[in-house]
């Protein structure tokens, strides 16, 4: 791939995404590890800014909104709940749960922080605060 601007840069760009693309693996390799070693799968997420704040959603198949935990820490959101899977394996050593921590950015309102649950899709609505003021330059 030639960007046209110089062999050098073109060069320095190959190395930069071959590196990213070790970094994504070696990343999603960990993720493996992880969710084999404890037990817990991380459900696909993402994290929205809308106008007045922010929306995360978090897909976990054939999970009950009874079954689902949500623990805000102030700069993050901890969120797990029992994993069930549409082909049940015959044997499991343990139970298997999502786990996700999210890091929330400042400003959240933590009153207005409002979750539900509909065929399996967490939503997760929250508000920056309103904070602020006008200084008056002297």
């Amino acid at each position: 791939m030639n960007f046209g601007l110089s062999d050098e840069f073109d060069d320095r760009f190959r190395k930069m995404m071959a590196e990213a693309r070790r970094m994504e693996d070696r990343a999603l390799r960990a993720l493996k590890e992880f969710e084999h070693v404890e037990g817990c799968m991380v459900p696909l997420s993402e994290f929205r800014p809308t106008p007045d704040g922010y929306t995360i959603t978090v897909d976990m198949p054939g999970v009950r909104k009874e079954e689902v935990s949500l623990l805000f820490k102030g700069d993050s959101i901890v969120i797990t709940a029992p994993c069930k899977s549409a082909v049940e394996m015959k044997k499991r050593e343990r139970e298997v749960q999502y786990f996700i921590e999210l890091s929330l950015p400042r400003g959240i309102d933590e009153k207005s922080i409002k979750a539900s649950m509909k065929g399996g899709l967490l939503r997760i609505d929250m508000k920056k605060t309103k904070g602020g003021y006008q200084l008056k330059v002297e």
